[in-house]
């Protein structure tokens, strides 16, 4: 699984949203008696700023962390995963313990009331000490196959930042 436009479009649904509303904001004062003032301008994008940013923001920090990368279940019990342009082939006896970081909303399995709440990530450690980033944009709800469930440590996280 790679980064694609469907994935790039289900995380930033927050954003795009906003930003119709505010162009939505904008005709209704272009056409209204009221016209389009510098305040309205500045209201309308302090207004946008606040309901995305961090989302935004998120969401260029997941890319550059993986924008090359691919991740792929080849079966039960193995991953491939090609991070800087090498690839692994990583089965259960392989890895040490997998970290997944996840946001309150996803660890508590409610509904998240913020953009950011769509990224968490994971992060493979193997046995040679080799850490592996997978994350959200990559694979959506993070799904690993069966036999990589037990070596799961879940981390609730209100940033989920990746390093």
């Amino acid at each position: 699984m790679k980064i694609t436009l469907k994935a790039h479009l289900s995380h930033l649904t927050g954003v795009i949203l906003a930003a119709v509303m505010l162009i939505g904001f904008y005709i209704f004062f272009y056409l209204s008696e009221l016209g389009l003032s510098k305040e309205t301008i500045c209201f309308g994008l302090f207004i946008f700023l606040l309901i995305s940013l961090d989302s935004i923001v998120f969401h260029i920090r997941y890319y550059l962390v993986n924008k090359k990368d691919s991740f792929d279940i080849i079966s039960k019990d193995k991953l491939k995963i090609v991070q800087d342009g090498r690839g692994v082939l990583l089965n259960t006896k392989d890895v040490d313990y997998i970290e997944c970081h996840m946001p309150p909303s996803t660890f508590n399995n409610t509904i998240g009331w913020s953009n950011r709440d769509n990224y968490s990530f994971l992060n493979i450690f193997d046995k040679k000490g080799n850490v592996f980033i997978i994350t959200s944009l990559m694979n959506k709800n993070l799904i690993l196959p069966k036999d990589f469930e037990e070596k799961v440590i879940r981390i609730k996280r209100i940033f989920c930042w990746p390093k």
